[in-house]
């Protein structure tokens, strides 16, 4: 192992192990507002309902005031980030 000498004259060995890494926290996703995806007991929302709460908030749209539909804009990126980040069902 190599020592470092220091100038009172005192060896000083490196340590044998190597220092962990930091762990650092995976960064949170934004939460989405609004609707949930699934049902409580995580029951899917049926096609019919999705697309009728989709034809009501398209309605009102021309209506909402800038910041309004930015707030939306950041549900809709933040939902479709979780989704993507949730693995796959294959089974039916």
């Amino acid at each position: 192992m190599p020592a470092t000498i220091l100038p009172s004259c005192q060896v000083q060995k490196e340590s044998a192990k190597a220092k962990p890494m930091p762990t650092t926290k995976p960064a949170k996703l934004p939460k989405a507002t609004g609707q949930r995806r699934l049902k409580h007991h995580g029951e899917p929302v049926s096609t019919a309902e999705a697309e009728v709460k989709v034809d009501e908030v398209l309605k009102t749209l021309p209506k909402m005031k800038t910041k309004e539909l930015r707030k939306l804009g950041e549900a809709i990126l933040g939902e479709l980030s979780s989704r993507a980040a949730l693995p796959v069902r294959t089974e039916l």
